[in-house]
């Protein structure tokens, strides 16, 4: 089932990205909205293109469940993991401005609730 994000304007609804599987956070970085969509990293372009920023297997270990995202002023993507149920495969990845993946902080458990700024 493919997601959709809709965006409002003067009472019009108008498609913007579709077939997200399960959008989490979101961060614009420069004109670019990014998108923590379950396994990977999606890019969407003021114009509505989409593009995986950072696909699972672009990162050190396969994600479980990307949560949320921050960025810096550099242009780097955080984005949390926030694993499996049981406590297993937490962690936090920054995104390269050029989409390489590295394995920034390990948990044992990061909250799904919880935004990467409450760490």
């Amino acid at each position: 089932f493919p997601v959709t994000i809709l965006i409002e304007k003067n009472g019009e609804v108008k498609v913007f990205a579709q077939g997200l599987d399960d959008p989490k956070g979101l961060a614009i970085v420069g004109k670019d909205l990014y998108v923590a969509d379950n396994h990977r990293v999606i890019k969407i372009t003021p114009d509505g293109k989409s593009s995986v920023f950072a696909a699972a297997e672009a990162f050190p270990e396969t994600p479980l469940f990307l949560n949320d995202l921050e960025s810096d002023a550099a242009g780097n993507i955080y984005v949390s993991d926030s694993g499996a149920l049981k406590g297993a495969g937490g962690a936090v990845y920054k995104i390269t401005p050029q989409g390489k993946c590295l394995l920034w902080w390990v948990a044992s458990k990061i909250a799904a609730y919880k935004r990467l700024m409450d760490y």
